[in-house]
């Protein structure tokens, strides 16, 4: 069955938190005439058949080439519509928003991946640069756009243009401050695409993260359990984490700070954290963060010592912890491309 393959692909690379975390992430395969892609709500990590929803490919070429309202929501709208029309009979599962970007590769296979290594490129200042040079013109560039029907448009005309300059379909799409589309015939060629991409961008990686948790050396310190003391009276769970780059970087924080390096830091994190350079402070700044940005912080950063998760339950503080110290991992990796770029405020 074509789904094995696709699935052994997702779980491998959804599994290794070096290339996605929680949900994020999709692929896809092409069969007779259908796409079968991640449905929503399913994990790369533990997915199986039933994690796919199936589509008409013809049907979904379809949309791209119909023309819709000018209105963006209304276009949108309309769009949605289609795809799940578009899904073969019997189908029931939701396919990821991307379903109309896997359709564009004529390849069989297709993996999206966040890496942070390769997303301290695409949050890079320099990202674009960095992609001609160590990649060339195989590798295709698209600046941020808002997903789905809008992303799908701008990536087909990104993609047909490299296709006609290079007479074959690109591999590879990389997307602004989000991650990388990988387009393989086989498995076997999948796997090394994604080495290959990787290892050719290490020449150009000199700074590296130190995120090796070192939580046991600051958790008893009078500064962090005056402020697990101030954070718990929420009733929430709080988590402590630290590590090297989380210290060295918070430096430079303020109270209200981004966070918006990538679509899953926002839908996981917010928009912004919440740091302090004392214990004694959270007292006036955790008021003054929720006056500005209208929700409590998922993330609290103690200046120079570490941060804390702050959530329902122990599984969201440290599916927190995962992503914030993605962001960690990204912001270093970006300073080998000129320093890291935030997504657009009218992505975010």
């Amino acid at each position: 069955m074509i789904l094995s393959d696709i699935i052994e692909l997702s779980r491998l690379y959804g599994q290794n938190p070096d290339f996605v975390l929680a949900g994020g992430g999709n692929t896809s395969v092409k069969s007779n005439g259908a796409l079968y892609v991640k449905a929503s709500g399913h994990r790369l990590a533990d997915i199986d058949e039933a994690g796919f929803v199936a589509l008409d490919l013809k049907k979904l070429t379809a949309i791209t080439e119909k023309a819709y309202p000018s209105d963006e929501a209304s276009a949108e709208a309309a769009v949605l519509a289609d795809m799940m029309a578009a899904r073969i009979d019997g189908e029931t599962g939701r396919p990821s928003v991307e379903a109309l970007l896997h359709a564009l590769f004529p390849q069989q296979f297709v993996v999206h991946l966040h890496p942070a290594m390769l997303n301290g490129l695409t949050c890079g200042k320099d990202g674009e640069g960095a992609v001609l040079c160590f990649l060339g013109f195989e590798a295709v560039w698209l600046d941020a756009v808002k997903p789905g029907y809008t992303l799908a448009m701008a990536a087909k005309k990104a993609l047909d243009h490299a296709a006609d300059d290079l007479g074959h379909f690109p591999s590879l799409l990389f997307l602004q401050n989000h991650g990388v589309f990988f387009a393989a015939e086989t498995k076997e060629e999948m796997t090394a695409l994604i080495d290959g991409t990787i290892e050719a961008i290490q020449p150009g990686i000199s700074k590296v993260p130190s995120v090796q948790d070192d939580t046991a050396d600051y958790a008893n310190t009078p500064a962090v359990q005056a402020a697990l003391q101030t954070l718990s009276k929420s009733g929430r769970y709080v988590l402590f984490f630290s590590n090297s780059s989380l210290r060295a970087q918070s430096v430079g924080w303020s109270t209200v700070t981004s966070c918006a390096l990538t679509p899953d830091h926002v839908v996981y994190l917010g928009e912004s954290f919440c740091c302090v350079s004392h214990a004694e402070d959270l007292s006036e700044a955790l008021p003054h963060f929720q006056t500005a940005v209208g929700y409590s912080p998922k993330i609290v950063v103690l200046k120079g010592v570490g941060a804390f998760a702050i959530a329902a339950a122990e599984s969201d503080a440290q599916t927190y912890r995962m992503l914030f110290t993605d962001f960690i991992k990204i912001n270093d990796y970006a300073k080998n491309f000129s320093g890291a770029r935030l997504m657009p405020d009218e992505l975010t």
